[in-house]
């Protein structure tokens, strides 16, 4: 079976990646996000887009090892193995519900709210925007859990209104869903639905949302991660004795293992 890629070449005086010349057009011309861009949409960010992204990216800069996931972070990197922590981070934030990839859920629906109310205008906006969402006990995107409402929301209006973004489509659309369910079902948004409107204003697809998400958030897992191996703690390691409690049946042992202690007594 042959299998095709359109990811890079390797090549003798120049490598090509996702079409690019690695040296000739990639090199001390591309940051690190416009890369990881690059990387998961085939398409090199503008430089108004990078300067999105990289608010975005100090927004999510959020890495307190208390917060799950990198809990799991901690845990994994307890080997001592930087890698093993780091992995434990991404699969524990492979979910539907945390993380980057509830901005999945919220991306799609800003794109569709966007389809259906391209010919309403007032009240109607607000209606449509109730009807979307009235069959929904939850809403993916919104609501804060411990607190009243999620800073980095607040943190990251503040630098779409820095960069003169606030009038973008998404972002637009996505303070009227804001304050209409707000207003309508109790509920403020949390960072995954502030994550899609920007992250869909720098023209990332709504299905790549959740990827390019996770790549702004790896500074918070390696970080946790470089620093967990670093200690190694045991406690993360095993239980104490005392924390177990065994209720299965009794211990049992094989024929064979009496017989050998048989031996060994005689």
């Amino acid at each position: 079976m042959k299998l095709e890629t359109r990811v890079a070449w390797a090549g003798w005086d120049e490598h090509r990646f996702m079409g690019r010349a690695v040296f000739g057009d990639l090199a001390g011309r591309q940051s690190f996000a416009s890369l990881c861009v690059l990387a998961v949409t085939g398409r090199a960010p503008t430089a108004a887009e990078v300067r999105a992204l990289d608010a975005l990216a100090g927004v999510l800069s959020v890495a307190d090892p208390r917060i799950w996931p990198l809990k799991l972070v901690r845990v994994g990197s307890s080997t001592g193995r930087v890698l093993t922590g780091l992995g434990a981070g991404l699969l524990a934030i492979d979910s539907d519900f945390i993380g980057p990839w509830t901005a999945g859920r919220a991306a799609a629906d800003l794109v569709a709210l966007r389809a259906r109310l391209r010919r309403r205008r007032g009240a109607a906006v607000d209606a449509t925007i109730v009807e979307h969402f009235a069959d929904r006990p939850r809403i993916i995107g919104f609501g804060v859990p411990f607190r009243d409402v999620d800073e980095r929301v607040f943190a990251l209006r503040a630098q779409v209104r820095r960069l003169g973004r606030s009038r973008m489509p998404y972002w637009s659309l996505a303070e009227r869903v804001w304050a209409t369910l707000e207003r309508e079902r109790g509920v403020v948004p949390n960072i995954g639905s502030a994550m899609s409107a920007m992250l869909l204003d720098v023209n990332i697809p709504a299905a790549l949302v959740p990827t390019v998400g996770v790549t702004l958030t790896l500074p918070t897992l390696i970080a946790n991660a470089v620093e967990g191996a670093a200690q190694a703690p045991a406690i993360l390691r095993a239980l104490p004795a005392a924390s177990i409690d065994y209720t299965g049946p009794r211990a049992r042992s094989s024929p064979r293992a009496v017989a050998a202690r048989r031996r060994r007594r005689a």
